[in-house]
């Protein structure tokens, strides 16, 4: 009969020695060799092969694909249904709403933090809620959840904010416009997160769709400032600054020059044969990709117009009759629309130094009436509308009827 002692004694023996050998087990194990970490290339591809797999199969689930697998028939489906004109923003925008984001789930006053101490962020919040370019101080949650309303996608927030950095680019130069440039990015991954990189994919595809997979990134000279050769995929170039690059020759210099010498014709002093002529040589520039920004202000600049021919203080009383046309030329000029009781001479002087023709004047026109459709109901946004183009006739005369003929030749 064995003891209770001694069995007891044997077991707890036994016991240590399992113990002991999975602890000496664990620590000989081969540790598991850490994951080499994937370059931005190896990232971005698998990001484009979960957004077509996604597409192809109608399973969100695919975009959590660790190891996403593609097929390439599959991805010249997706790339065919691009061409066609079926896949558009409003697929990609499904597509995003299963790609959580801080836009999404994160407290607003969490977002805010992270762009609390970018004063380039918060002017951007600023001038696109309404507050005003300069009022960068009256950023806060509440302008932060204003703004994720407005632009809850990337997508959303697409548009203005090209046109944003035009007007950034048209009013401070190549320098600004660099400097934004830089943390427009910055700011749109603070906000949407992987939401923004995935948008980045899908352009990157529709580049593809549309130019070919082999196509290397252009070469463009941004004009003003210092002439910077820079490499831009012209999928992540902005619509309205890819407007704005400057041409890498003059050779349409001399057609150039016969336009600006034919700016009657935009103040109807011209005879019809003379008008056919000049649409002629402007659906030229059109197809020779020869009329940008830098030209369309050299042709509409050389006609005269009020804001350079009369008075600041001629120009305030014209304009401050109307109090909406106050608050538009305020807001242009980076005041909030609450300010216009507090309007001054000194207003026009700054609006005149920033948009001394209609053409520098058009993107941030445009950007106001967006937000202002935003904060306004129907009627009262109708009611800026008339107004904005009362203060643009106010302001340009003669400019606004050369503007209106370049577009409507460029239809």
């Amino acid at each position: 009969m064995f003891k209770d002692d001694g069995g007891s004694k044997k077991k707890k023996g036994i016991g240590e020695m399992l113990n002991q050998w999975l602890s000496l087990r664990d620590q000989t194990e081969t540790p598991k060799p850490a994951e080499k970490e994937k370059s931005a290339e190896e990232l971005a591809w698998e990001r484009e092969a979960r957004l077509v797999n996604t597409l192809v199969t109608g399973d969100p689930d695919e975009l959590k694909a660790k190891h996403p697998i593609e097929d390439p028939a599959d991805r010249e489906l997706v790339l065919q249904g691009i061409r066609d004109g079926r896949i558009t923003d409003l697929y990609w925008g499904r597509v995003l709403e299963h790609i959580p984001g801080p836009s999404d789930d994160w407290p607003l006053a969490d977002i805010y933090q992270s762009i609390a101490d970018d004063k380039h962020a918060r002017r951007i919040i600023a001038g696109l809620t309404g507050l005003g370019m300069d009022n960068i101080n009256g950023v806060d949650v509440r302008a932060v959840g204003k703004f994720i309303r407005k632009y809850p996608s990337p997508i959303a927030f697409e548009k203005d904010s090209e046109d944003f950095l035009d007007m950034i680019f048209v009013t401070n130069g190549n320098e600004k416009y660099t400097e934004y440039l830089e943390s427009m990015d910055e700011f749109k991954h603070k906000v949407y997160g992987e939401k923004q990189d995935y948008w980045e994919s899908a352009k990157d595809l529709e580049w593809e769709a549309k130019n070919g997979k082999g196509d290397s990134p252009e070469f463009v000279v941004i004009e003003g400032g210092k002439n910077r050769a820079e490499e831009v995929n012209p999928a992540r170039v902005n619509t309205g600054v890819a407007e704005i690059v400057e041409e890498k020759d003059n050779s349409n210099k001399a057609q150039l020059d016969l336009e600006v010498g034919k700016v009657e014709i935009a103040t109807g002093q011209a005879s019809e044969s003379e008008l056919a002529e000049w649409e002629k040589d402007i659906r030229k520039l059109l197809v020779d990709n020869k009329l940008s920004f830098k030209n369309r202000e050299a042709i509409v600049g050389k006609i005269e117009c009020p804001l350079s021919q009369e008075s600041p203080a001629e120009i305030f009383e014209v304009v401050s009759s109307d109090y909406r046309k106050m608050q538009l030329l305020q807001r242009a000029i980076g005041k909030g629309f609450d300010q216009f009781m507090n309007a001054e001479i000194s207003d026009v002087e700054k609006f005149a130094k920033k948009y001394g023709s209609l053409v520098k004047y058009e993107v941030a026109s445009k950007l106001t009436l967006r937000t202002l459709e935003t904060i306004q109901d129907a009627s009262e946004f109708s009611e800026y509308k008339k107004a904005l183009e009362g203060l643009q006739r106010d302001l340009y005369g003669k400019q606004v009827d050369c503007v209106e003929l370049i577009d409507r030749i460029s239809q």
